[in-house]
């Protein structure tokens, strides 16, 4: 899993640190509509949620060969989705999520 810095933490019950509450609900946002333009191209995804509050958008690669995970990331002022570690899609505007779920349903690895 590809971890994220945060800027906004709180203890959850436990004592462990949680992702905060209004940027865990941008990232699942944000999320939920690439995982929708992902189901555009025939191409399925599942929504996890660690317990520690990081959202991650599961995708099969185009062989099958293995499960992908996505996250969102902070990108300067904005966000970016990230897969593979190292492939990355700033978040710009409405079209951001159709690019990026072109790009993630090409990997085949």
């Amino acid at each position: 899993m590809v971890r994220a810095r945060v800027e906004s933490t709180e203890r959850g019950p436990a004592g462990q640190w949680r992702v905060g509450g209004e940027l865990t609900r941008t990232r699942m946002r944000l999320l939920g509509e690439l995982a929708m333009a992902l189901r555009e191209l025939k191409r399925g995804a599942t929504l996890v949620v660690a317990p520690n509050g990081d959202p991650v958008l599961m995708v099969r690669t185009r062989l099958g060969l293995r499960v992908m995970g996505v996250v969102v990331v902070q990108d300067g002022d904005g966000f970016a989705y990230l897969w593979d570690g190292t492939c990355r899609c700033p978040i710009r505007d409405e079209g951001s999520p159709s690019v990026a779920a072109v790009m993630i349903a090409e990997v085949q690895r």
